[in-house]
């Protein structure tokens, strides 16, 4: 119980924090935050979630503006701040950003199994649009570029081999921005589930000390996509904490799970 209201004051004042964050021109320009600093949880303390629905107004609104969206109408977006720790720097971080191969690895908890599982059954990089030719990781040099690359990987609960689009936006010694979505439908069996671009996803990381950083990930599942508003909310917000303990380097099926 106490977990929940703790969840609904964070949601609340942030909320109000990002009006008044966007009623100051220029703020997306002045590094765009996607929310203020005093909201991340502490070092090594679990990662806190919000839950909003892609209306004007709510908890993800600047992390909407940073990301740059605005069809958001019916979405389901879930925000996921943490603070990670990240030796290497920024590098470190691209290199497990890049290393599309380990996403296989992933476990998340199922709410309706009460159970770790794998989140993907397959993942790897590929060589053009059509992801019919493997490749190894993307190297951190790469991903700096900014070019788009893609990879496939294939959802533990359909095994259907979706194509993903991934690009680093900006890249700093102090930052990253990237953002994926799918670029083709994800099916279950014959069933399109998720048209192209209904899962998208941006990362926002910012060293905050050191090898302390800011973690914030903004999950949207398309308004018009099959299982937005059908009680699965708590699945997508267990597999986007586990692609945050991916990329902080922890391990993805430590107790507790973020939603049980």
């Amino acid at each position: 119980m106490a977990r929940h209201l703790i969840r609904g004051l964070f949601a609340v004042a942030l909320a109000l924090a990002s009006h008044r964050a966007l009623a100051s021109e220029g703020a997306a320009a002045a590094g765009c935050a996607p929310i203020p600093s005093a909201f991340y949880p502490p070092v090594d303390a679990p990662p806190i979630f919000t839950v909003a629905k892609g209306d004007a107004d709510g908890p993800t609104l600047n992390a909407r503006r940073c990301a740059g969206w605005t069809d958001d109408a019916g979405a389901l977006l879930i925000g996921i701040a943490a603070k990670l720790r990240a030796a290497g720097g920024v590098d470190a971080l691209l290199a497990r950003v890049g290393a599309i191969s380990t996403l296989s690895e992933v476990r998340y908890w199922s709410v309706r199994e009460k159970q770790w599982n794998q989140l993907f059954t397959r993942a790897y990089a590929v060589i053009g649009s059509d992801g019919a030719t493997p490749r190894a990781d993307f190297s951190p040099a790469e991903l700096r570029s900014g070019a788009e690359v893609r990879f496939v990987q294939a959802d533990n609960r359909t095994d259907h081999r979706t194509i993903y689009r991934l690009r680093v936006i900006s890249v700093s010694a102090d930052r990253l921005v990237f953002e994926a979505e799918n670029e083709t439908t994800l099916r279950w069996t014959i069933l399109p589930l998720f048209a192209p671009g209904q899962i998208r996803s941006a990362f926002f990381l910012a060293d905050e000390a050191g090898e302390v950083w800011d973690y914030y990930g903004l999950l949207r599942v398309g308004g018009g996509a099959a299982l937005v508003g059908t009680g699965h909310d708590a699945s997508f917000v267990n597999r986007a904490v586990a692609i945050y303990r991916h990329i902080a380097g922890l391990p993805t099926d430590r107790d507790p799970p973020a939603v049980r």
